[in-house]
């Protein structure tokens, strides 16, 4: 069952991880989940904040990192960390999207208020052009 971010009707995949052996450290395995689509930046920065009080003191921290592209999480694990690394991940993943669905109306609201101050200047300057028309007719 994929995990998914979701803001604004959208969402972020978690997206099946590629497994390799980690060329530096025998024991140890390299998981990366490349996203397909980019990752807002909302989603980043929910993602990354969300759940560190509860995150497992023994597993890595996740963090989709956006300075590659694709953005894309990359962890080292020994083999006993792999299933309750990704079951953090996933819970981390849900915890990101209750936040961002929490924060919705408020995110709406000011979207809608940065709108109308928008349609306003826009008239506003749709009115000095016509003063400006006026005094210096072609």
């Amino acid at each position: 069952m994929a995990s998914s971010v979701a803001c604004y009707g959208l969402a972020v995949e978690l997206p099946k991880p590629h497994l390799d052996h980690d060329p530096g450290v025998r024991t140890k395995y390299r998981l990366t989940f490349v996203f397909e689509d980019d990752v807002p930046a909302l989603e980043e920065q929910e993602f990354n904040r969300a759940g560190t009080r509860d995150w497992p003191s023994y597993l890595p921290r996740p963090r989709i990192d956006t300075s590659v592209s694709p953005a894309q999480i990359e962890v080292r694990l020994e083999y006993e960390q792999i299933a309750p690394y990704i079951e953090s991940l996933r819970e981390r993943v849900d915890a990101t999207n209750r936040e961002i669905e929490r924060q919705r109306p408020e995110r709406e609201a000011r979207d809608e208020v940065a709108r109308e101050l928008h349609r306003e200047k826009e008239a506003e300057f749709a009115d000095a052009q016509r003063l400006i028309d006026e005094f210096f007719p072609d």
